[in-house]
């Protein structure tokens, strides 16, 4: 029986005029399991999006053919492309859903605040009983690991995790057709060959699967190939099909081997404490290092590591072990405990997921916003951007003026990965590199990375492929080396004359850290005491008055009694003042604001004139209640969502508007607003630390970076003043925009994703 059918399908997308699909036709059976590959940019997530309904079809159709859940006949939709389920909910709820996808980008996916309520919203959505969604939960966490881990903040877990959590969440929907869009681009050996086992099983059960992947040996698991190319299709047949044309294989997959001049130093494949050959001097340093999170579980415990240059290493471990931590602290974004951390010039690092926190408008401007923090101009800096781009396959003449909003997943990925290597670091920190691209972009990636090193460069990257640690000189198995070690004695970065990287002015980051993983702490005050209806009507009739409040004396009135209410919540009052002095710059510029657009009073005194300020009685007023206005707020905002969770939120409002519900007023839709909301901010908090981390390994927010470095016990002084936040902070407002609603849109796909 045909479960899917797409006939012409074509896709052009309008703000590029680039023709991603080009009548594209085929059917999958009801059991199918299909793998889809195909080069970066050659359509395979359009193909996906088109078939999960997010994206219009410019033309052609495809009709999915779907089992009722109520054992009625198979009913068959056809669509053009848009989400085609919308219909009225049935009173009876339903026990599968038409499809389910995991898009690739798995941040922003993530809905729940914590790891079971995340997973826990799909099937209720669905309206299912809470037995059934606690068993789907069990089941969908157990099979990705995460079963232990379900009441933790989904803001703590690393980006392998996140993505288990993802593919855990559609799980538990149990989709007719699931749909895989690189979901497993980022999970350990381990893990993957788990999920690959319970796909096998659902698929025994009758499960459709279209999985959208670049490893061969995950194509290896599917009955039937599909590959485009430059949005044609190219192939269409059975796994022994294409096994039999070894060209196109070699084509797909090519081998990954080292083109550089040392290629042979690869064999033998050397491994953590191999000290059979010469050892090269050390660039990188961790010397007794002590590490942990605000969790308080030590992430690393008297480890030391050296790294030397002229080697390509690899660091691989387990999803959640501490590689990406490790970058972090070697690149002063994170600061240690205890130990010493050494370098030769200071490590430049691509984060993990970096194509996320790009910021300029066109390519070339963001490969050249690091050469130009470090003075770079005219020739010189083209030069520069045109051979990092070159070689991380983004031909200068062909992408220099593309906007980046126009690029693919895997083309954002190398403009990333152009932009640090446009910086001419002695150490280079590459975490997950090639997570989402193609195999000939991850060997063209590998061989950039072997080249660097084979020019004098210390470059690490972390992996979570053994194909990739063996094309490496050196491979340190993170959690072997915790254990073990690998050099760094106590001094040896002084030894080595190395300078001490120490941690740049990370404080709005740590801010900004914590609110991304949320307010929330348990505690035993009279509010976490306070049934959820009783939370909201409480903060609700506070907010509302602290917002609407003119009078000057009943204001400040209002600010007392919103201090009393987070002290009550036991919220540090000194806490809070930190909080407050971070918004004082803003409320400041806003009062001036209000002081050059706000007109004054006809015949009013004027205090103070300058051009097109003037400070006037009605003004001076205006600033105060402003600033008094924030002052209320802020107390109230801060304890309601220090002592209450989203799901206390989400259960009472649903309590409170119960008798509207009861009217048919669909009241679930106005209770979820509210919780999006709060659990908008932690996210967008998340964007704007991802853009600052950016902005600091690539020199921007200069003030910080001239810090990061320390030699024979001298620091660069820093400015400082009331503006210095404000004006550290100016940089970020385009791209932190233009993030945001990035984010909101992918968060809306989310929602549509989970059958909100």
């Amino acid at each position: 029986m045909i479960h899917l059918r797409a006939e012409h399908l074509s896709f052009v997308y309008p703000d590029r005029n680039i023709h991603a699909l080009k009548d594209v036709s085929f059917t999958v059976e009801r059991g199918e399991y299909i793998a889809v590959l195909g080069a970066n940019g050659s359509g395979k997530s359009t193909l996906a999006r088109l078939i999960a309904g997010f994206l219009p079809c410019t033309s052609g159709t495809i009709e999915l053919n779907t089992v009722s859940a109520h054992g009625s006949p198979p009913q068959s939709a056809v669509h053009s492309g848009r989400r085609h389920f919308k219909e009225p909910r049935l009173s009876v709820p339903p026990l599968t859903v038409p499809t389910g996808i995991v898009f690739q980008n798995v941040q922003n996916q993530i809905i729940g605040e914590t790891v079971a309520a995340d997973t826990a919203f799909g099937p209720e959505n669905l309206g299912l009983d809470k037995a059934i969604i606690e068993k789907r939960c069990f089941e969908s966490l157990s099979l990705v690991g995460l079963f232990d881990s379900r009441f933790e903040k989904t803001a703590s877990l690393s980006q392998g995790q996140r993505q288990k959590l993802v593919l855990a969440g559609i799980a538990a929907l149990h989709p007719e057709l699931m749909i895989l869009d690189e979901a497993l681009a980022m999970t350990d050996p381990a893990m993957r060959q788990t999920v690959l086992d319970f796909l096998d099983e659902r698929h025994k059960e009758g499960l459709t699967l279209i999985h959208v992947t670049h490893d061969f040996d995950e194509a290896l698991r599917a009955e039937r190939i599909i590959v485009l190319d430059d949005g044609v299709l190219t192939f269409d047949g059975s796994l022994a099909e294409l096994k039999r044309k070894r060209g196109f294989i070699k084509t797909l997959f090519p081998t990954l081997v080292r083109q550089t001049k040392n290629a042979e130093k690869n064999a033998p494949w050397r491994t953590d404490n191999d000290t059979a050959f010469e050892p090269e001097k050390t660039a990188l340093c961790f010397s007794q290092l002590d590490f942990s999170y605000r969790s308080g579980t030590p992430i690393f415990k008297n480890f030391s590591l050296d790294i030397r240059a002229g080697e390509l290493t690899a660091i691989t471990g387990r999803s959640g072990s501490g590689k990406s931590t490790l970058f972090e602290l070697a690149a002063g974004l994170l600061k240690p405990a205890g130990g010493n951390i050494g370098a030769r010039g200071r490590p430049v690092l691509a984060l993990q997921l970096s194509e996320s926190a790009l910021f300029e408008e066109f390519a070339a401007d963001d490969v050249a916003f690091g050469p130009q923090n470090r003075g770079l101009f005219g020739e010189t800096l083209r030069g520069r951007v045109q051979e990092a781009m070159n070689i991380c396959g983004l031909p200068f003449e062909d992408f220099a003026d593309r906007r980046i909003h126009t690029l693919s997943g895997g083309e954002k990925r190398k403009l990333a990965l152009a932009g640090i290597i446009a910086l001419e670091s002695e150490v280079y920190l590459f975490d997950e590199p090639t997570a989402g691209l193609d195999p000939k972009s991850r060997l063209q990636v590998m061989n950039t990375l072997a080249a660097l090193a084979e020019s004098g460069k210390a470059v690490v990257f972390s992996t979570h492929r053994l194909d990739e640690a063996a094309f490496a000189d050196r491979r340190i198995d993170i959690e072997r080396a915790k254990k073990e070690g690998c050099g760094g004695e106590k001094d040896s970065a002084q030894k080595n004359g190395l300078q001490t990287v120490e941690e740049t002015d990370t404080s709005l980051l740590e801010s900004l850290r914590r609110t991304s993983s949320g307010l929330y702490e348990k505690a035993s005050s009279p509010l976490h005491k306070l049934p959820p209806p009783a939370k909201i009507l409480l903060f609700l009739s506070l907010f509302i008055a602290s917002l609407c409040i003119q009078n000057t004396a009943a204001l400040a009135v209002c600010t007392l009694a919103a201090l009393i209410y987070a002290r009550i919540a036991r919220f540090s009052l000194l806490r809070l003042a930190g909080l407050f002095f971070k918004f004082v710059p803003w409320l400041l510029l806003f009062a001036l604001f209000q002081c050059v657009f706000f007109p004054a009073a006809e015949g009013e005194a004027v205090y103070f004139a300058f051009k097109a300020v003037t400070l006037t009685p009605s003004k001076l007023r205006l600033s105060i209640l402003t600033i008094l206005h924030a002052a209320a707020a802020l107390p109230l905002l801060t304890g309601f969502m220090y002592s209450c969770e989203s799901g206390e939120l989400l259960e009472g409002f649903k309590k409170l508007l119960l008798p509207l519900d009861k009217l048919g007023v669909k009241t679930k839709y106005v209770s979820f607003t509210f919780v999006l909301v709060f659990r908008f901010l932690p996210i967008l908090a998340d964007t704007a630390a991802q853009i600052i981390k950016t902005q600091l390994i690539r020199g921007g927010l200069a003030e910080n970076e001239r810090c990061g470095l320390k030699e024979s016990g001298r620091h660069t002084k820093k400015r400082k003043g009331p503006f210095s936040r404000l004006r550290s902070m100016l940089p970020l407002f385009v791209p932190l925009i233009s993030q945001t609603l990035r984010r909101a849109e992918a968060f809306g796909e989310t929602l549509d994703a989970r059958y909100f």
